[in-house]
C-alpha cells in the first residue's frame, strides 16, 4: 500500500495580502495531486488545515475540486482531519464536510470526537485510519480510540516537544503541565503516526514506528520556510514500512541576507538580483543587520530592495531589521534575573510561530496607529483566532472570567 501523507496546504490563505502568495499555494497543492497520481498512491492523508478559513470565496473550492477530482478519476481515496482553521465553527459548517458531503473526500473528524475507517489497496492489504480533529485532541491523549495490528493515526495536533525540536525553542516549554501535549502522551501501537499541525517538517520513531509532519507545502509565514518543502510518500508491505520524502519543486523560494552590518548587507543586497535570476519565481527576501545603522543607510538599502520588487526581480521584502540589543526600557526580568528583550520573551510565551510573527510585526516592529491596526486584526482573523488559542491567553482570559 502506498500512501501519501500531507497536512496543512492552507487554500485559500493570502500571506501579506499578495495574490501571487495565493496562487503559491494553489500551485504546490496541484503538484502535491500530480505525486500522487505519479506514484500511484492507494491514498492521501491529509492532516488537517487544508483550507485556510471556513469563510472563503469561491476560488479555493474550485481548486480544491479540480484537483480533488484528477485524484478521484485515478481511483485515489482521500482522507482528512479538521484543523484549528477548518474545522466546523458554532455559526457555520466546515468547507471539510462540503467536499464530504459532494463525494470528494472522507472526512474522518471535525469535531470533538475522533473518527475510524477501513482502507485497502487493489491487492487487498487493509489498514485502519484512526483520525482526529484539533477538537479530538483530548480523546487522543486519553486514547480513545485502541489500535488495532495494522492501524495509522491520522492527527492534527501540536506535540509541543516536536515543535521546540523543529524551531529551536526551549523543551523546557513542554513540561510546564499535564495539558500539553507531547510525543509520550500518544496511544502506542500505529503502524505510522500521520501528523498534522507544524509548519515545517519533522520525523522521528515513535514506539518503533515513523512518526511526522511533512510541513506546510508553501511558506505561509516567514517562520515557515525550509530550504526544502516536502510531502511523504509511505510504503506499507506485510511486516515492513518506509517513509520516502518527496520534495516540492513549484514553491516559492526566499532568500534570507545575515549581514553583520551595512556595508555587508548592501553587498549582499547587490548579489539578490543575480541569484534571483536562476529561481523558478522571484523570490521573497529578508534583510537582517547585526549592527546598528543610520537613517539615511536604512533608507537605501529599504530603496534598493523597493527599486528589485519593482522591476519583479523580486517578489516583496521584510527589512531591513537591525537586531541590536533594545533598550533598557523594552526590557524585562526573566526569572533567572537575566534580561531578556521584548521579542524573546514573545518567542517564549507564544508556542505557535504564526502567532509570534503576527505580534511581533504588528504590535512591536510596525507600531501601527488604532485605525491601521483594526484593519490588520480584520485582515488575519485566522491569526487572532490562534492567538486566543494559545495556552497562556486561555488561562489569563479563564482567570479574568472567574
Amino acid at each position: 500500500m502506498r500512501i501519501l501523507h500531507i497536512s496543512d496546504t492552507h487554500l485559500g490563505a493570502r500571506p501579506r495580502g499578495i495574490v501571487e502568495r495565493e496562487r503559491d499555494i494553489y500551485d504546490v497543492f496541484r503538484e502535491v495531486v500530480d505525486i500522487a497520481i505519479n506514484s500511484k498512491a492507494d491514498l492521501v492523508l491529509h492532516a488537517g488545515d487544508m483550507f485556510h478559513d471556513a469563510e472563503l470565496y469561491p476560488a479555493p473550492y474550485i481548486v480544491a475540486i479540480e484537483a480533488l477530482s484528477r485524484l478521484r478519476s485515478a481511483g485515489i481515496a482521500f482522507y482528512a482531519v479538521a484543523g484549528n482553521h477548518d474545522a466546523v465553527k458554532p455559526t457555520r459548517n466546515s468547507p471539510l464536510e462540503l467536499l464530504h458531503r459532494l463525494g470528494y473526500i472522507v472526512l474522518l473528524s471535525d469535531s470533538s470526537e475522533p473518527g475510524v475507517r477501513r482502507a485497502s489497496d487493489s491487492s487487498g492489504f487493509e489498514v485502519e485510519i484512526h483520525g482526529y480533529s484539533y477538537k479530538a485532541v483530548d480523546k487522543l491523549l486519553s486514547g480513545s480510540l485502541k489500535p488495532s495490528q495494522r492501524s495509522i493515526l491520522l492527527a492534527h495536533v501540536r506535540l509541543c516537544d516536536a515543535w521546540s525540536q523543529r524551531y529551536g525553542r526551549d523543551q523546557r516549554l513542554c513540561s510546564s503541565g499535564d495539558g500539553v501535549p507531547v510525543i509520550s502522551k500518544l496511544p502506542r501501537g500505529y503502524l505510522y503516526y500521520a501528523l498534522g499541525d507544524l509548519h515545517r517538517s519533522w520525523r522521528s520513531i515513535y514506539s518503533g514506528s515513523p512518526i511526522a509532519y511533512p510541513g506546510s507545502p508553501e511558506a505561509i509565514t516567514r517562520d515557515d520556510y525550509e530550504d526544502v518543502k516536502r510531502v511523504f510518500l509511505v510504503e506499507i508491505e506485510r511486516g515492513s514500512i518506509d517513509v520516502k520524502e518527496i520534495p516540492l519543486k513549484s514553491v516559492r523560494p526566499w532568500i534570507y541576507v545575515d549581514a553583520k552590518d551595512y556595508r555587508e548587507a548592501l553587498q549582499k543586497i547587490y548579489e539578490v538580483e543575480a541569484r534571483a535570476r536562476y529561481m523558478n519565481k522571484p523570490p521573497m527576501v529578508i534583510v537582517k543587520v547585526r549592527s546598528r545603522i543610520e537613517r539615511n543607510e536604512r533608507e537605501r538599502l529599504a530603496g534598493f530592495l523597493e527599486q528589485l520588487a519593482k522591476e519583479r526581480k523580486i517578489l516583496a521584502y521584510d527589512g531591513p531589521e537591525v537586531e541590536e540589543s533594545p533598550p533598557q526600557s523594552d526590557r524585562f526580568e526573566s526569572s533567572s534575573a537575566n534580561p531578556i528583550g521584548v521579542e524573546d520573551a514573545v518567542e517564549r510565551i507564544f508556542r505557535d510561530p504564526e502567532v509570534r510573527s503576527f505580534i511581533i510585526d504588528t504590535f512591536i516592529r510596525d507600531k501601527l496607529d488604532g485605525e491601521t491596526l483594526l484593519k490588520k486584526l480584520l485582515e488575519s482573523q485566522g491569526v487572532v483566532q490562534k492567538l486566543f488559542e494559545e495556552p497562556e491567553v486561555r488561562k489569563l482570559l479563564q482567570n479574568r472570567l472567574r
